[in-house]
């Protein structure tokens, strides 16, 4: 792969994230809210890309070695600090609705269409950190404060399973992360929560992206603080 190479093909994923908003500023969400004649114009763009992807992927692997300068000129992934610290609310919220009933998680997963990765503009893709899915960060996180609620056992016959809905940002103001979250319960409850954590914003690529790989934490502790304190948890575990 060339630096040139990598440039170009920058430049043209620049060309299409500037596109995109001027159809819909969501282009981070993945999904066409156009008008018809406008994805079209993107078409070329899309074919465009793909060929120069590929041409990139035959090059690189013909390639023994590929320097760290030339890497440095494609597109990166922007990495946050999105490490979970749990919300003494949270838990204080679980303590009240479960009493002392305990409760065990099984593993969450996406809904079909629900993209582990997301492209933020130009800069690259989003990475949570912790090398978790969305899905694995909402399970820990959320198992973590119902450890530190003493509402948590591996033993306990009643288990709690999650299912992410939808998952899309915008790093454009009002920025922000939409989560959908269903909760089920093996007693056959089961409810759905959506919430929406706005946060700043900035001009520049890289900073609004990092922006939006740090902002995941929080938008997941409000999720899960919309999750708890709905009355429908309690019924969990019932």
């Amino acid at each position: 792969m060339s630096a040139t190479a990598g440039q170009a093909l920058c430049a043209i994923r620049f060309a299409r994230a500037r596109a995109e908003p001027a159809a819909v500023v969501h282009e981070e969400s993945l999904k066409y809210s156009a008008a018809p004649p406008i994805y079209l114009l993107l078409e070329p763009i899309n074919r465009l890309e793909m060929k120069l992807a590929r041409h990139m992927r035959i090059k690189w692997a013909a390639a023994a070695i590929v320097p760290l300068a030339v890497l440095a000129t494609g597109c990166s992934t922007t990495s946050g600090g999105a490490q979970y610290k749990a919300s003494t609310e949270n838990v204080i919220v679980m303590q009240e609705q479960l009493g002392e009933a305990k409760v065990k998680l099984l593993a969450f997963t996406a809904s079909p269409g629900v993209n582990d990765s997301h492209w933020c503009r130009a800069n690259g893709t989003i990475s949570i950190g912790s090398g978790k899915t969305p899905s694995q960060f909402i399970h820990d996180a959320m198992q973590e404060e119902l450890f530190l609620a003493r509402s948590y056992s591996n033993n306990s016959p009643m288990a709690i399973s999650g299912r992410v809905e939808a998952l899309s940002f915008s790093s454009v103001a009002p920025a922000n992360w939409d989560i959908t979250l269903t909760l089920s319960s093996s007693s056959g409850a089961s409810y759905q929560v959506q919430n929406r954590h706005e946060f700043d914003s900035s001009w520049k690529a890289a900073d609004a992206c990092k922006n939006v790989s740090d902002a995941f934490a929080p938008a997941v502790q409000a999720l899960l603080k919309k999750a708890a304190s709905d009355a429908r948890f309690k019924t969990l575990v019932k």
